[in-house]
């Protein structure tokens, strides 16, 4: 978690002081968390996983015809139904992006 936070407080600070200087910042996080319990009825028993977490930060920072961002997901473990393999924070997507009247390009993941 540690390691999370310093990540993400990096990422932050950079978009943020870009930021100051011209253009914007957006951003948003969402997280889904699910706490499991045994379930006579339908036989489910979660065993010792009774809690599953996912995680997703965007940003976005946008300045004239430039704009670019990243995906950063987190699964602490994840979701009943998502592959256990996520069980990790990690960079999932990114784009830089220009674009005016005529033309426009992007790259990334």
């Amino acid at each position: 978690m540690k390691r999370l936070f310093m990540i993400v407080t990096f990422v932050v600070a950079v978009f943020s002081a870009a930021a100051q200087e011209k253009g914007y910042l957006t951003g948003s996080f969402e997280t889904n968390d699910h706490i499991y319990v045994k379930d006579e009825v339908n036989k489910f028993n979660p065993g010792d996983d009774s809690f599953g977490s996912n995680n997703y930060l965007k940003l976005d920072y946008y300045n004239g015809n430039f704009s670019a961002g990243l995906q950063m997901e987190g699964y602490y473990p994840s979701l009943i139904g998502f592959p256990g393999e996520l069980n990790k924070f990690a960079l999932s997507n990114m784009y830089v992006n220009w674009k005016d009247e005529d033309f426009q390009i992007t790259a990334g993941t």
